[in-house]
């Protein structure tokens, strides 16, 4: 980016403090670095990608939650169950979400955005394994609950990361759009899927 251009060291300079400040808009689809003094920042093009796996994360977290809310009828009558259960299989996911919060806002920092991320979709996974072992019989009805909290287990962890990964794959300029992106419009799609 910096290479096609005609400038000497005080130009590049004002260029750099006007990309890190948002003045200047980065090309889409170019790998470009930035410098200043000590500083070294890379921006990729695949970081939209990035931003739209962490994205699904999300996603699939809300469609889990919510996949015995948005039939309660189904659910009573699959499983035997009381409106009152099935209302409180939702309600798994803010309790959860008090409860673990202050350990992953912790974790996230020590493990990093990859180990974290996989923490969280090996608990949605788990989770989605033990609901889907019930098959549907009253007997083993208890499997889901359990499910349902190993998936609620992985809401705090979920919900943060789309601000993390903006701030550590995004320019300056393009945070706020990023953290926008990954976490408002995912969650209403996985609520309505």
């Amino acid at each position: 980016y910096f290479s096609d251009m005609h400038h000497d060291d005080e130009d590049e300079e004002a260029l750099i403090e006007h990309v890190m400040k948002g003045k200047e808009d980065i090309p889409n689809g170019e790998d470009i670095m930035l410098q200043k003094e000590d500083q070294v920042i890379k921006v990729y093009s695949r970081r939209w990608y990035i931003l739209g796996i962490f994205m699904m994360s999300v996603v699939n977290y809300n469609n889990i939650w919510l996949t015995y809310a948005v039939s309660p009828e189904t659910s009573q009558a699959l499983y035997d169950i009381s409106s009152s259960t099935v209302n409180a299989l939702t309600t798994t996911g803010p309790i959860c979400y008090l409860i673990i919060y202050p350990l992953a806002s912790s974790s996230i920092d020590k493990l990093g955005l990859r180990k974290s991320m996989l923490i969280a979709t090996g608990l949605m996974a788990s989770g989605s394994l033990l609901r889907s072992l019930c098959g549907g019989s009253a007997g083993t009805f208890w499997l889901v609950p359990l499910g349902q909290v190993l998936n609620s287990m992985s809401l705090p962890i979920v919900a943060s990361l789309p601000s993390v990964v903006s701030s550590t794959w995004f320019p300056v300029n393009e945070r706020t759009l990023a953290s926008a992106i990954g976490s408002m419009p995912a969650a209403c799609l996985g609520c309505a899927l």
